[in-house]
């Protein structure tokens, strides 16, 4: 079976998150647990402010799949509900179908270490 992951809505003021990293390659296993994306929300169009709303966040898994296709890159903007990436349960699925389900995932807040400029 085909599992599909789109952004999640993190935020309820959010539009779209940057994409920082992407730690997984493609025809791998995915352990659980482990981190799909890294991404900036940033809300500086919504609520300007003398401090900007930046909030950073790692999408991790909460099942082992293997990642079949990936559709977005690093410094990418994403709007909420798009297909970042497919996975399969086996590596030899066929990847032409529909996906049966959402993959299950979990949303872990980053605290970015402060740089003084």
């Amino acid at each position: 079976m085909l599992i599909e992951l789109s952004l999640p809505l993190i935020n309820p003021h959010m539009v779209y998150a940057s994409i920082d990293a992407i730690p997984i390659r493609l025809d791998t296993k995915l352990t659980v647990g482990q981190t799909i994306v890294e991404l900036t929300v940033d809300l500086s169009d919504q609520f300007p402010h003398d401090c900007p709303p930046v909030s950073h966040y790692r999408l991790c898994t909460c099942e082992a799949a293997w990642l079949r296709e990936l559709s977005i890159a690093v410094g990418e903007k994403v709007p909420v509900g798009a297909v970042l990436a497919r996975f399969s349960n086996t590596p030899d699925e066929a990847v032409d179908q529909h996906a049966g389900r959402p993959l299950r995932t979990t949303v872990v807040g980053v605290t970015r270490e402060w740089q003084a400029w």
